[in-house]
């Protein structure tokens, strides 16, 4: 593609992620956004690399998520230290 072609495609999509997000906020959905990273760069015509795209797209979510489990973890954790003994109990009863 141009030059010119390229940033507009790249603008409507920021804009459309930008006003998706939004719209889940307003309805307090939550939703987790992340860059996809992925060793080439593919034409959007082209088809023939779709299941690995699937397959690494997946892996990374899954870290993503995971990561975000043990950090939200480990930060109510360190709110019931704040908290004391009943921080504790409550994040015992939390598991």
């Amino acid at each position: 593609f141009s030059p010119f072609l390229d940033k507009l495609l790249t603008s409507v999509e920021r804009r459309q992620v930008g006003m998706e997000l939004a719209l889940a906020e307003a309805r307090d959905i939550p939703v987790h956004h992340w860059r996809f990273r992925y060793r080439d760069v593919i034409p959007v015509w082209n088809f023939s690399h779709t299941e690995d795209l699937f397959q690494t797209g997946y892996a990374q979510g899954q870290t993503y998520l995971q990561k975000m489990r043990r950090d939200q973890k480990a930060a109510e954790k360190q709110k019931a230290a704040k908290l004391g003994l009943w921080g504790k109990l409550l994040a015992w009863l939390n598991g």
